[in-house]
């Protein structure tokens, strides 16, 4: 019988999934958008391309780390990686 710690966690995962990927998929459909070496509209659809694949990861990673603790820190390191990219380049690109 599933206790109410069990459906928190359960909960926790789903909206780290859902969010998360969201977040996820948004912020490096940005990174590709920038850095991709294609014109401006080639390069976007090839990031909104690869935004489905980094949602669905996301999701899997979500429900597939051993903890939600683990779960989380899978997907905070690529964000500020994600985000750092993106400061880098603006900051290259002045």
């Amino acid at each position: 019988m599933a206790t109410k710690a069990d459906n928190l966690r359960l909960a926790g995962r789903g909206v780290s999934a859902v969010l998360g990927g969201y977040g996820m998929a948004a912020l490096y459909a940005l990174v590709l958008g920038r850095l991709l070496p294609l014109q401006p509209v080639d390069a976007s659809l090839v990031a909104t391309m690869a935004s489905f694949i980094i949602y669905a990861l996301t999701a899997v990673w979500s429900f597939a780390a051993a903890t939600l603790r683990s779960a989380a820190l899978g997907l905070c390191v690529p964000a500020a990686l994600g985000v750092l990219t993106l400061f880098v380049n603006q900051a290259i690109s002045k």
